[in-house]
């Protein structure tokens, strides 16, 4: 699967494929900044240069999840991973940082969204694109909204964040509805 995917978001944004050569001092200091993670599984994580470079060689070796990174004019700005992709049952989760700060708030998490569900409803043929988030990541919320997922689902007290267990949302959005 992959090896060479590129997505122009639009003219300043793109999106391609992670490789070790770019995992750089700032994208490990993003993993290790409670803010840019305190939604995610590695917030408990201490991120070294070399784990980080072999987590991308992992994705990069992957059969079902592809680490894309996204760009503003060549700055690496975040992260989105999909995967695992199951193709028998054609369907797929999401997930995403944006780790540089200056971009938070901007709509660059929205607009790469749009592209990279597009890219897996067209290019790689999935039925159904998932995404899970903490029930108090309102942020992460509101994007994939804007990005018409539903909310399938709450899952009670799932996710312990700050002390305190929290629900996780289940949200969904299926290709059929972009027709």
């Amino acid at each position: 699967m992959k090896r060479k995917i590129e997505i122009s978001c639009n003219k300043n944004i793109v999106v391609r494929l992670l490789k070790q050569s770019m995992v750089s001092t700032t994208y490990v200091s993003w993993m290790n900044d409670y803010d840019v993670v305190k939604f995610t599984n590695q917030k408990n994580l201490k991120h070294t240069f070399n784990s980080v470079k072999f987590y991308v060689k992992e994705k990069l070796e992957s059969e079902d999840e592809l680490l894309l990174g996204f760009f503003s004019n060549n700055l690496h700005i975040g992260n989105i991973k999909i995967g695992p992709i199951n193709f028998y049952n054609r369907n797929t989760q999401i997930s995403y940082i944006v780790g540089n700060k200056n971009f938070w708030g901007t709509g660059i998490a929205t607009s790469v969204i749009s592209y990279i569900v597009n890219y897996c409803f067209e290019s790689l043929d999935l039925h159904k694109v998932s995404a899970l988030t903490y029930s108090n990541n309102i942020a992460s919320q509101k994007v994939l909204i804007k990005n018409n997922f539903i909310k399938e689902a709450i899952i009670k007290k799932q996710l312990f964040f700050e002390n305190k267990f929290v629900d996780m949302f289940y949200f969904s959005k299926f290709r059929d509805d972009e027709k």
